[in-house]
């Protein structure tokens, strides 16, 4: 049975995107018949899951050569249902690796709909080779940041920068009922369980060494799962203020955040979005670093999506072998114990803010996707 949209989600961040972009479609056409690979929050809205995201979850480039088969096998199960049901649009969110190939496998078989990316791939970080490939399988192309339509010249795809919807929900957000009387110390420690048991430990540590005892420390939890290895850690240091809260309240922990540090990735813009300074950290592993050094040249001034849109270093980033104890409790106690830094912090990140938001970016992003739909 055919449906008027396939979407595809394969990690936490693009189950963000969904749920907005899913939440407009909706809202405009009811009887949009949907399906897809969904992550938690888009599979609350009216639409079928086909396969899960979670299935689809790895880490650094060693995990995703263990994950091949599996993610080949997704893939061509995916790929024959496209093919077969039809749909009138198929819409990847961000997972460029996965869908990129996916689009081009489709196109390359018949595939006659239109196919829309949401995220555009960093192409301004490594494999520019992705710029033919999108040109020649992706129709529309959904940018998030302002300088990424740039690099595409053709006529095809169809290159929009429609803003980044979360510069709109950290602007729209109202914390009516704080969970906190005054400001906290909080950490991110990310939402993959690798990457939470990599990081954490010498994020606790870094915050345990400089905290005063009238201090809370507040860590996100995204999974009740990780409740017991949190729980572990913490009890290593008897005289720290700590406490466990669900990520369903990230935005209220970062409202009452007067320093944070973070996992790399979708947190730490939204951490700047609300005007936390932060320590950016990233366990990699040596021959993941090695890889993306020495084979797939990935050199950039800076990592974090914060100081690259900044084109500055706002954040402190603590990366691969820089990821040590003395790095980042360093990066940590300088910015602790320095008021003026944090205040000069919050003014710059306001202006980040101000490049991202778009008071329509959902009905710009609906728009966008049903004219391919039905056009």
């Amino acid at each position: 049975m055919s449906c008027d949209l396939f979407i595809f989600a394969g990690e936490h961040s693009g189950d963000i995107q969904g749920d907005l972009l899913l939440k407009a479609l909706l809202a405009t056409r009811s009887g949009l018949k949907i399906e897809g690979v969904l992550g938690p929050r888009m599979r609350k809205h009216c639409a079928t899951n086909l396969l899960s995201m979670e299935e689809f979850q790895v880490m650094g480039f060693t995990d995703v050569i263990k994950s091949l088969k599996k993610l080949r096998k997704h893939f061509l199960f995916l790929k024959r249902h496209i093919l077969k049901t039809n749909p009138k649009a198929v819409l990847l969110i961000d997972y460029p690796g996965f869908n990129l190939k996916l689009a081009k496998s489709l196109k390359k078989s018949g595939y006659k709909g239109k196919i829309i990316h949401h995220v555009c791939p960093t192409i301004w970080a490594w494999k520019k080779g992705r710029i033919k490939t999108i040109e020649e399988s992706i129709d529309l192309l959904l940018c998030l940041f302002p300088f990424e339509p740039a690099y595409f010249t053709k006529k095809s795809p169809k290159a929009l920068f429609v803003g980044h919807s979360l510069a709109n929900k950290v602007l729209s957000f109202e914390d009516k009922k704080p969970l906190f009387d005054k400001p906290i110390i909080s950490i991110f420690p990310g939402s993959r369980e690798k990457e939470i048991f990599k990081n954490f430990p010498l994020q606790l540590k870094a915050c345990s060494n400089y905290l005063k005892a009238n201090e809370t420390l507040v860590i996100s939890e995204i999974d009740p799962k990780y409740r017991q290895f949190f729980e572990q850690e913490i009890i290593k240091y008897p005289n720290l203020n700590a406490q466990i809260v669900s990520s369903e309240y990230n935005y209220s922990i970062m409202r009452a955040s007067k320093l944070s540090i973070a996992t790399s990735g979708t947190i730490t813009l939204e951490l700047a979005l609300h005007r936390v300074p932060t320590v950016v950290t990233y366990f990699i592993k040596p021959i993941d670093f090695f890889l993306a050094r020495k084979i797939f040249r990935i050199d950039l001034p800076h990592y974090c999506i914060v100081n690259l849109l900044a084109k500055r270093r706002l954040f402190p980033e603590c990366y691969g072998p820089h990821f040590c104890e003395n790095m980042v409790f360093n990066a940590f106690e300088k910015l602790y114990n320095n008021k003026k830094q944090q205040d000069q912090l919050k003014i710059d990140l306001a202006q980040i803010s101000k490049l991202l938001y778009n008071e329509e970016i959902e009905s710009t992003c609906s728009t966008a996707v049903l004219e391919q739909i039905y056009s």
